[in-house]
């Protein structure tokens, strides 16, 4: 069983490592300490609500060969310019909130007298000569090791405080009053639970480099849904792990979340030595860390490997002409510039700029739920493999739920 998992287990665990990012250590701290324990109800609902819009892309690329891209383009070249309007924009605001939380948290442990942003562009410049000059293989192996270890200090962490905690002195589940503020709040939760919908395209691409990297070993989709399930039902447990961590440990304390990313990265490293011990700091600043940066690399990787992608099938003519590493070095200036131009504009406040980012991935979710049901139910999947009646009124529910919250969003903002 052991040597089956290891060999098995690979881009579900990737998933993993990205949604443990922003969304986990972030929002689902913040929910908790505000909100309570109530959020996880919230946050495991969401993710059921998501859950075939992921698992139509892992299954899609098992079972074709192709990564959901390419299955998007076999409906129509719209499909691609409405994708690649959506790559520019999400994985733009999503590195930026990985790159700064990381930052945070580097700046934090090390005391570096350098200005967050600034810090985050050069870490920005570091991870993408990195992954310049990097392999697959190397990103998952690396994230392997990260996530597993981050689950099991996690899950001992959170054992440590449900244990020690003291139901009477705190009220567990607040009512939520749904006025604007808190309804907005939860819709910027929502919007990246388990984590951004565009890794449920990035889900597509691991599946396919693990199968091509897999040494003439096949990664079935018996295989490939195994690894899915692991990875996501691993992140939704992290997920309400955060939410309880936020409330016993910062809400317990009488804490209020900070408002920039290094105070805020003090407050996740005490979720774990205010609750095990100052002995740990150590070991739990470097897991932190290495966490958080494996989502910043996650996501810098996936940006080039989808607009790459994209841009061959657009444009075929021009990409030709050019080589795939310059493009690759291209794409990455374009990110560099993105990023920073998103700092710019939009970093007013911490916990509005992560409330920001995580609000344009519930925006967009209707979109890609739309475009995986539809090739997952299309001809390019025999019917046999096709998925039931059950999942098919599942996807139609994801869509008709989000698309009327992001309406519901949209009305909010225009008429506040």
């Amino acid at each position: 069983m052991f040597n089956y998992i290891k060999t098995n287990l690979g881009p579900g665990l990737i998933f993993a490592a990205v949604a443990v990012g922003t969304s986990h250590v972030v929002q689902s701290t913040r929910a908790g300490a505000t909100y309570g324990l109530s959020m996880i109800f919230l946050v495991v609902l969401v993710c059921l609500v998501k859950y075939p819009t992921y698992l139509f892309s892992s299954r899609y690329a098992a079972i074709t060969g192709e990564t959901v891209i390419d299955g998007y383009a076999k409906r129509g070249k719209w499909f691609l310019y409405i994708f690649l309007a959506l790559i520019m924009i999400e994985l733009s605001v999503a590195t930026s909130a990985a790159s700064l939380v990381t930052s945070g948290i580097i700046k934090s442990v090390f005391n570096i007298p350098m200005e967050t942003t600034v810090l985050s562009m050069v870490l920005l410049f570091l991870t993408i000569a990195i992954l310049a000059v990097g392999k697959y293989k190397a990103l998952e192996s690396f994230c392997k090791i990260l996530v597993i270890g981050f689950c099991i200090t996690t899950l001992i962490t959170t054992f440590i405080a449900l244990v020690g905690f003291e139901s009477s002195t705190m009220e567990p589940i607040s009512q939520l009053a749904f006025d604007r503020p808190t309804t907005l709040f939860l819709v910027s939760i929502a919007g990246w639970m388990p984590t951004g919908i565009l890794g449920a395209v990035m889900l597509s691409n691991w599946v396919l480099a693990r199968k091509n990297n897999s040494n003439g070993m096949p990664f079935t989709r018996k295989e490939a849904d195994f690894d899915f399930h692991v990875g996501y039902g691993s992140s939704i447990f992290l997920a309400a792990c955060f939410v309880i961590l936020g409330y016993i440990v910062i809400r317990g304390a009488g804490e209020t979340i900070a408002n920039d990313s290094a105070g805020f990265s003090v407050q996740i490293i005490s979720l774990f030595t205010s609750t095990i011990g100052n002995w740990v700091f150590i070991l739990i600043a470097a897991t932190i860390v290495a966490v958080m940066y494996s989502t910043l690399l996650a996501l810098v990787d996936g940006f080039p490997r989808l607009t790459v992608d994209v841009l061959n099938t657009l444009w075929p003519d021009i990409t030709k002409a050019i080589k795939e590493t310059n493009l690759y070095f291209i794409l990455f200036g374009l990110l560099f510039i993105l990023v920073g131009s998103v700092f710019f504009l939009f970093m007013n406040s911490f916990t509005q700029f992560i409330d920001f980012v995580t609000a344009t991935g519930f925006i967009i979710t209707p979109i890609i739920a739309t475009f995986n049901h539809v090739i997952i139910f299309s001809e390019d999947i025999r019917p046999e493999e096709r998925p039931g009646q059950a999942l098919k009124l599942w996807s139609y529910s994801t869509i008709a739920i989000f698309t009327t919250v992001t309406l519901l969003w949209i009305y909010f903002q225009i008429t506040s």
